[in-house]
């Protein structure tokens, strides 16, 4: 009997602190989030302060007996979609995040309303450019703390990229962590979900608010440095509490849909020749590795399988006609492979290029593909665009080029030496015609 008191108590004191959670959302002018481990829990990825979390049961000299899932295979969890509706209700301003999983960018939030704090286990930049790359798989290779490379380079500049991982006793990006700052400061409401609030400078985001004097919530388990001066604190899981607010704010909550767009661009050139490069884009503009594999059929021939990237071949013999485009995806939800039959230009037409934008959804729990969008856009006189013959040069193309450029740089460099030295010839005779006899 008390036991069935205590969690009657419980799931009202959830039920009325959701819906004023719920009441202050929808009455607020800039409410953000603020997220942690715990928001990924039910997932299946482990937190670390938490009852089964990892730092918890190392402590206790335990080994966690719930199933893991891989952060790469993780479906976001009904409080990852809640956020990402109402962000794209107007509700939900902005998103600071101190996970590394990838979670909220996988459920479609774009990366304007998101800063990642403590990076992303599937992003990678380049220490030359800054130029960014997203992974379907973990980017991070190195075994020594504090070292980043992952062994990949640039496809622009050719540097060095390394993960965007933030371990201890490292500095946080200065980006995400100004813009997380400055949305603190302009807002009226924080909600603090799974997060333990003990990680500085992340945690001084949602101190800020408070500090300010206006609402900070905390859904957590577990006791927070915050609590005092928190404004409501929910004792509960974040799913139940996500979903009282939503039906308080009567917003449903989506289903998780996989977002991938393929980039297919075919050119044609005047001699018969054609190539086709297949690529895999963020919704944010990214260059993604979403691929394991492609197959492309041009008019009358027979596939060519490409098992590397850059995805790229060459007819020599084209003829007019569709391309076929066999799609083969990483598998982390077990995405079937995806066909294609896109239009090309035609051979009188020489020297343009079809590129290709093609927005496909997959919904895992239906398992099948679906083709939502594609954009064809010609470009006339261009047989090299997204840097279709960059990519096809060969080493000892670049290398000769290399060879031209120095042999133009001592060329140039004799030249400044011998204009040199008849300057200084000049100067010596100028210095004895007044010497000379009449």
């Amino acid at each position: 009997v008390c036991l069935e008191r205590s969690l009657r108590k419980q799931w009202y004191q959830r039920r009325v602190r959701g819906r004023l959670l719920g009441k202050w959302i929808a009455e607020s002018n800039h409410f953000i989030a603020f997220t942690g481990a715990g928001i990924s829990t039910s997932s299946g990825i482990p937190d670390f302060r938490g009852p089964e979390g990892v730092w918890t049961l190392r402590a206790q000299g335990k080994t966690r007996k719930a199933p893991t899932v891989s952060t790469i295979c993780a479906i976001p969890t009904a409080s990852h979609m809640s956020l990402k509706r109402l962000i794209e209700t107007g509700h939900l301003k902005h998103l600071v995040s101190q996970n590394t999983d990838g979670m909220h960018m996988r459920s479609g939030i774009s990366r304007a309303n998101l800063s990642e704090l403590h990076g992303n286990s599937t992003l990678e930049i380049c220490t030359v450019c800054g130029a960014e790359y997203l992974r379907d798989f973990r980017v991070r290779t190195a075994s020594e703390v504090h070292d980043h490379k992952t062994g990949r380079f640039c496809d622009k500049c050719k540097g060095p990229l390394q993960d965007t991982i933030i371990n201890f006793g490292e500095s946080l990006p200065d980006k995400p962590l100004t813009k997380s700052f400055k949305e603190g400061m302009d807002a009226d409401l924080c909600l603090s979900l799974g997060s333990s609030l003990r990680v500085t400078p992340a945690a001084d985001i949602p101190k800020t608010v408070a500090k300010r004097g206006r609402k900070l919530v905390i859904v957590n388990l577990q006791k927070t440095p915050l609590d005092e001066r928190a404004s409501l604190v929910i004792r509960a899981r974040i799913d139940d509490v996500m979903r009282i607010v939503m039906e308080t704010l009567k917003i449903e909550i989506p289903p998780f849909i996989l977002h991938r767009f393929i980039k297919v661009s075919i050119s044609v050139h005047p001699e018969k020749r054609a190539t086709c490069l297949v690529e895999g884009v963020s919704p944010d503009g990214l260059p993604a590795s979403i691929l394991r594999g492609v197959e492309v059929t041009f008019p009358n021939k027979r596939g060519v399988s490409l098992a590397k990237e850059p995805f790229i071949t060459e007819e020599k013999d084209y003829e007019d006609g569709n391309v076929g485009v066999e799609l083969s995806f990483m598998g982390n939800f077990r995405e079937p492979p995806m066909k294609l039959n896109l239009p090309s230009p035609s051979v009188s037409k020489g020297g343009v290029t079809a590129s290709h934008l093609v927005s496909l959804d997959f919904t895992p729990s239906v398992g099948t593909w679906e083709i939502k969008n594609i954009e064809t856009l010609n470009v006339e006189n261009q047989s090299h665009v997204l840097g279709l013959e960059k990519k096809k040069k060969t080493n000892v193309e670049k290398e000769n080029k290399k060879k031209v450029k120095k042999m133009k740089n001592k060329k140039k460099k004799n030249l400044v030496k011998k204009k040199k030295k008849k300057k200084k010839k000049k100067k010596k005779y100028s210095a004895l015609i007044p010497l000379l006899p009449k």
